[in-house]
């Protein structure tokens, strides 16, 4: 597993998914990282703590100009700066970001509500998940993306 400052640069693993972590909650992204250590065989998991820094790892812009584009993205909503919802409004904006599958990531009891119904108006949106994260829900996560990417083995 590696953190943004030790994130992948441009150059595509040759298996596995390219995960962006987005968590402002140290306990939380590890506990997150454990949980994809567990979970997930092969790839990367780079990690940021802010909106900021998720856009510009994202988009390549300052420290993170030979970052890789993200398969995935799983951000919390409240993130200090820009927002969850609004990180997944700009990737839904953007016609070399809308297909990358943004995971919204809670700390509310479950059931977690669809902020606003988001996942109906940005098409970047797949889900809002309840955190903390369990095995199997990050597994059955990694399983659906896995049909993009087909290298990907989850643990059962």
């Amino acid at each position: 597993m590696q953190n943004a400052a030790n994130h992948q640069t441009a150059e595509r693993p040759d298996a596995g998914l390219n995960i962006l972590l987005v968590e402002d909650n140290e306990c939380d992204a590890e506990l997150m990282r454990y949980f994809f250590a567990q979970t997930w065989m092969q790839g990367v998991v780079n990690v940021v703590c802010s909106g900021e820094d998720a856009l510009d790892f994202i988009f390549r812009r300052g420290k993170y100009r030979d970052a890789v584009m993200p398969d995935i993205v799983f951000v919390d909503i409240n993130l200090p700066g820009k927002s969850g919802i609004e990180i997944a409004d700009i990737l839904g904006a953007h016609a070399e970001t809308i297909d990358i599958p943004v995971f919204l990531l809670s700390g509310a009891p479950p059931p977690v509500p669809s902020p606003d119904a988001r996942t109906d108006k940005c098409p970047a949106i797949h889900a809002c998940l309840s955190k903390p994260l369990t095995r199997a829900s990050l597994a059955n996560v990694l399983r659906a993306v896995d049909a993009r990417h087909g290298d990907v083995k989850a643990a059962s």
